[in-house]
């Protein structure tokens, strides 16, 4: 990423679970196991809300247009693949990548939370 004018806030990712930051998102958002149409966001780091159509859509880290054989017979139907949310969820940062816009981590455990104004 590059750098925008006039913002010089960094966010760092630290390997610490329960940490004060931006986890507070994480229980209003949904399981990779849940319809995540209405929260439009992904509990799990590095997922984005996917649509299979108007009435599901669930979070992965890919998506594929068309059927998902892995998905039972009775519901092996087309995937549109369109984003719900904000599609920042697929570039979460790294324990040393800057995580201020995705506000998400890539590593498991670990939090995002602002280092400082600089």
């Amino acid at each position: 990423g590059g750098s925008r004018g006039g913002s010089t806030s960094t966010a760092v990712v630290f390997g610490a679970t329960g940490v004060a930051g931006f986890s507070e998102k994480k229980e209003e958002c949904s399981s990779a196991s849940d319809n995540c149409m209405k929260s439009g966001c992904c509990r799990d780091a590095g997922y984005t809300c996917f649509t299979k159509n108007k009435f599901w859509a669930n979070c992965n880290d890919t998506c594929s247009r068309g059927i998902n054989l892995q998905d039972p017979k009775e519901h092996q139907t087309p995937w549109s693949c369109d984003v719900i949310g904000e599609k920042g969820h697929l570039m979460c940062g790294s324990a040393t990548e800057n995580c201020m816009e995705s506000k998400c981590c890539k590593n498991p455990g670990f939090t995002c939370f602002k280092k400082n104004e600089h």
